[in-house]
């Protein structure tokens, strides 16, 4: 009874966005070329770090997103196959803004320290937010830096 799914939807894995060929080799020319200057500061750690975040980037925006089933419990949230328990999650957020529609899960972790999901249209937002409010705390959405590199790219 305590795992009993309160909301479920399905959604696609991560936003695919669909790059030309000309983007991955100006990408690939780009990471290459950085790497190639910091050897010449005969840094080879941070040229190793740059041809494998680089070359890693490119493969996962190269991959097409899956559909996953997202589950509201009363335990956490359910995303495919892993479970983020309330007690992991310190707060949560709504991103609202046209043209996204998505939940904000606000982890601990200090590698992932959050979780978009997007919400389907006729998912009632406010319904969503009486379930949750027991559990953890609502803030603002803020997007980060690294929200604004990623919508960049």
């Amino acid at each position: 009874m305590d795992d009993q799914r309160a909301f479920s939807w399905v959604a696609m894995e991560h936003e695919g966005s669909e790059h030309s060929s000309d983007w991955y080799w100006g990408f690939g020319a780009t990471t290459i070329a950085v790497a190639i200057v910091s050897i010449f500061f005969s840094n080879l750690l941070l040229a190793l770090i740059f041809l494998l975040g680089g070359f890693s980037y490119m493969a996962f925006s190269a991959r097409k997103p899956e559909e996953v089933t997202v589950s509201i419990t009363n335990r956490g949230v359910r995303v495919g196959g892993a479970l983020y328990p309330f007690s992991d999650l310190s707060a949560y957020s709504f991103d609202l803004e046209p043209p996204r529609r998505r939940l904000v899960l606000i982890s601990s972790r200090a590698i992932v320290s959050h979780i978009y999901l997007p919400l389907d249209a006729d998912e009632d937002v406010a319904a969503i937010r009486a379930h949750m409010e027991p559990f953890i705390d609502e803030v603002p959405f803020m997007p980060t830096l690294a929200d604004r590199i990623t919508e960049y790219l």
